[in-house]
């Protein structure tokens, strides 16, 4: 793997791990609350860090795709094609750095390094 793409990945991957247990959180505590005491401001982050949480995995997978040793055109069209998946089937943008990461070989490993 290349280093630079991989300690990018980590902070992405943790950046979208904690978001993800956020809103986990954020969706119990407003399932255990009566409706006419939910705070909209609570259901507005909620909405926001979905989002940011989506593009952080979608990012988790990219950079991941990167870090194996990928050109930007592979990973940009991966990256569509997950975006477009994604929208109807959020589950496959968590899973997208599961199959990179096992799924897809590493050209980076027989790369020369530098000294």
């Amino acid at each position: 793997m290349i280093a630079k793409y991989r300690n990018r990945t980590l902070i992405y991957l943790t950046l979208a791990s904690a978001l993800t247990v956020a809103i986990a959180f954020l969706v119990h505590k407003n399932m255990h609350t009566r409706v006419s005491e939910r705070s909209s401001g609570l259901i507005a982050f909620g909405v926001i860090g979905y989002i940011v949480a989506w593009i952080s995995w979608v990012l988790v997978g990219f950079s991941l795709a990167r870090a194996k040793g990928y050109s930007q055109d592979f990973t940009g069209t991966l990256f569509m094609v997950v975006y477009f998946i994604g929208l109807c089937f959020p589950v496959v943008v968590v899973a997208f750095p599961l199959y990179i990461l096992f799924g897809m070989e590493d050209k980076a490993k027989n790369r020369s390094r530098r000294h």
